[in-house]
């Protein structure tokens, strides 16, 4: 049985107990009495990035309108959470459901993550406004504790509409009961929702049990191994003696040519403020090039980072292995490098590390004013991310779920140093948590640095 396509088929076997037949015929004999989820999404992994939030979004979308919502998916359109309480309370409401989930029957759909979308059900996106973040917590926070679910909204921008995506963390052992904080209408404060068959409803005596012993069970204690699947040596890396000054004047020569092939001199009267050729005057022109010149070392050096980034140099890529039967939930990695190591994760990074500056456009190709200012873009989800400090570097990879038995590789990481360096050995210390496990796991892993010295110098066009 497919299963990128039979989300509800899948919770409705768990909870009634498997036929004695599998496969196609599971669905077969199941047909009759419940409806089937075709939507075309993986439901074996957490749905964390931007791309994966859409795809669901587009999925709910193009379903037929038959469609049934599951104990891990609820959808809605026409809530408007700006104006009336009752939309905020119906929010709070699915929310407290899926945080009162128990971890094994979360764990049948994405990870143990839950999904409340607004503004997209099967066979209709309409959108649904974008409100401020801070008011639609104070909202939902009304009802909802902080932390009692985890949760948090993602906005996207789907077919020209924008739809709020409520990410509902997976449950834990240890977690406390969700409850309702304030009063609704015949809701008192401190009832319990729970979710079953696809809807939230009040907890009946055994899943109030349930809960309990959910609260009483304690998490187990982290085993988690790391090693190393590809590299165990830092690259030192140099450049040619003299490369840089030679590079530095043929960046010189080559913005003066641009500026005497449209036959412009310093000398002519019109130097200062002709713009027939460009939207800047020469003497712009020249200012802006001797301004990127006076700080073109640094671009020098993120170039040299780049190339020996770009030949795959200093790749290492960490793997995690998980020698239990157990399923550990976010684990994520910890990855403490001394500072004279210069830790990368793509080779677009040194250029933004380094603040290197942009070379400008040659004079005579700039006709229109440039923009500079970017709005900033927030990633979305997870995502493996490096903090520099003057004697470490941490790199903190995005968290995973790790099955019994599994090994999930990581994404590669750089690691470049200076030729004077080569040779000499350094420890790297890491360190393991996953949210489903007490405690961490931490050891340390000896890199050496290698003796052959990589020619980071940039190819450059000599005159």
């Amino acid at each position: 049985m497919d299963y990128v396509r039979r989300v509800a088929l899948r919770e409705r076997v768990a909870a009634t107990g498997p036929p004695h037949v599998t496969g196609d015929r599971v669905l077969a004999e199941h047909r009759a009495d419940m409806e089937v989820v075709a939507l075309s999404i993986p439901i074996d992994r957490q749905l964390r990035t931007r791309a994966e939030l859409i795809a669901l979004v587009e999925a709910i979308r193009d379903a037929p309108t038959s469609e049934p919502e599951t104990d891990a998916l609820e959808w809605k359109c026409g809530l408007d959470l700006g104006s009336t309480q009752r939309a905020r309370f119906q929010v709070a409401k699915h929310v407290l459901g899926f945080g009162n989930r128990s971890q094994a029957s979360a764990l049948r759909s994405f990870d143990g993550c839950a999904y409340l979308l607004l503004g997209v059900e099967p066979g209709r996106l309409e959108g649904c406004p974008a409100w401020d973040p801070a008011n639609l917590d104070g909202w939902i926070g009304r009802y909802v504790s902080p932390g009692f679910p985890r949760w948090h909204p993602e906005y996207l921008r789907v077919d020209g509409a924008d739809v709020l995506v409520c990410v509902v963390e997976p449950p834990r052992p240890g977690d406390a009961i969700c409850t309702l904080q304030r009063a609704f209408e015949g809701f008192a404060a401190g009832r319990i929702f729970v979710r079953r068959g696809g809807r939230t409803d009040e907890a009946d005596p055994a899943a109030v049990r349930a809960l309990e012993a959910r609260l009483r069970a304690v998490a187990p204690e982290l085993r988690v191994d790391v090693a190393l699947a590809e590299g165990a040596i830092v690259q030192p890396i140099a450049c040619r003696r003299g490369a840089f000054q030679a590079w530095r004047d043929h960046e010189a020569r080559r913005y003066e040519r641009a500026l005497r092939a449209h036959g412009v001199e310093s000398g002519n009267p019109v130097f200062r403020s002709t713009r027939l050729f460009d939207n800047r005057s020469p003497q712009d022109y020249l200012d802006e090039v001797r301004a990127y010149l006076d700080r073109s070392e640094r671009r020098w050096t993120a170039l040299s980072q780049r190339t020996a980034i770009a030949s795959g140099e200093g790749r290492l890529v960490f793997e995690l292995r998980n020698p239990t039967r157990g399923n550990w939930e976010r684990v994520q990695l910890e990855v403490s490098i001394p500072g004279y190591v210069r830790v990368f994760l793509d080779e677009g990074e040194p250029l933004e590390v380094l603040q290197a500056p942009e070379p400008p456009e040659e004079f005579g190709k700039q006709l229109a004013p440039v923009f500079q200012h970017q709005l900033p873009v927030e990633p979305l989800g997870d995502y493996d991310e490096i903090k520099r400090r003057d004697d470490r570097t941490i790199v903190r990879f995005a968290p995973r779920h790790l099955r019994p038995g599994s090994v999930s590789q990581l994404e590669p990481v750089y690691l470049l140093a200076d030729e004077s360096r080569a040779g000499h050995e350094l420890s790297v210390h890491w360190r393991v948590t996953s949210t489903s496990a007490s405690g961490w796991v931490e050891d340390a892993i000896t890199l050496r640095i290698g003796e052959d010295v990589f020619d980071a110098t940039p190819a450059f066009e000599s005159d």
